[in-house]
């Protein structure tokens, strides 16, 4: 039930996305710095590039935040085994 759910929300997203893209077609520019030229890249591009950079920096954070914890679970399994070796 939980893996159709996820299908469907996936692939509501995923025409979303679609939607987006083919209707913001339209060139923007994008400065990095007041020296260089400006980057003209579609809107779409534009947004849904800074989409899936905070989407991969949310998920390294995510990912480093919870170093304390799988070191705990490492532990723990070390203990239980070297428990399980003595019985």
């Amino acid at each position: 039930m939980i893996a159709l759910i996820r299908w469907i929300l996936g692939f509501a997203i995923t025409v979303i996305f679609v939607f987006f893209a083919a209707f913001n077609r339209q060139e923007t520019e994008l400065y990095f710095s007041p020296i260089h030229d400006p980057i003209t890249l579609p809107l779409y591009a534009v947004t849904l590039g800074f989409a899936g950079l905070a989407f991969l920096l949310g998920g390294l954070t995510v990912w480093l935040s919870d170093g304390k914890i799988r070191k705990d679970r490492r532990s723990l399994r070390k203990t239980v085994k070297s428990l399980e070796r003595e019985l």
